[in-house]
């Protein structure tokens, strides 16, 4: 997974590894949008707390004094009250923040082409002669399982698609 840190610094870089990928870019925007609403509740939330705190130090010192602190006391109310409204929000930001997350591919090596899927690859190099048959040979996923080596269906219920189990 990659970093929060390096989304910010390096939007641009993510979205031209979208471009490659055949997804859309407006992703990384949304993403990059995101974190930024969920840091800016962040820093207000700890204004907040850092501002409620100051005000119940001053009730205190009032009541120590004997002075009437319902007035710092309305405002400690108002103040959590927002603060709660915050901390929902807060929540409901990572929440969505972390799901979008979740689904960013990783960035492809810069030698990589383009490309939706396996398809528009590239052979880069070829070793030695293909070998000539006097019959079909069998791909390797129809054979494997026939010879007892390969289990598809196992491998796909332990971690999806495109995985493959060896057996013995």
């Amino acid at each position: 997974m990659l970093d929060r840190v390096w989304l910010r610094e390096k939007a641009e870089e993510l979205k031209e590894a979208y471009r490659k990928r055949g997804l859309d870019p407006a992703e990384v925007d949304a993403l990059v949008e995101l974190d930024a609403r969920r840091r800016a509740v962040v820093t207000e939330a700890n204004e907040l707390r850092r501002r409620r705190n100051e005000l119940s130090e001053a009730v205190a010192q009032a009541k120590r004094k004997g002075e009437d602190a319902s007035e710092i006391i309305a405002k400690v109310k108002e103040v959590s009250a927002r603060l709660k409204e915050l901390e929902k929000l807060e929540r409901q930001l990572e929440e969505d923040f972390e799901e979008r997350w979740l689904l960013v591919p990783n960035v492809p090596h810069p030698s990589v082409p383009e490309g939706a899927d396996s398809s528009d690859n590239v052979v880069v190099r070829e070793w030695g002669e293909e070998p000539q048959f006097d019959f079909e040979p069998k791909p390797h996923w129809d054979l494997g399982p026939l010879l007892g080596i390969l289990d598809f269906q196992r491998a796909s219920r332990m971690s999806g698609s495109r995985f493959v189990m060896l057996r013995g």
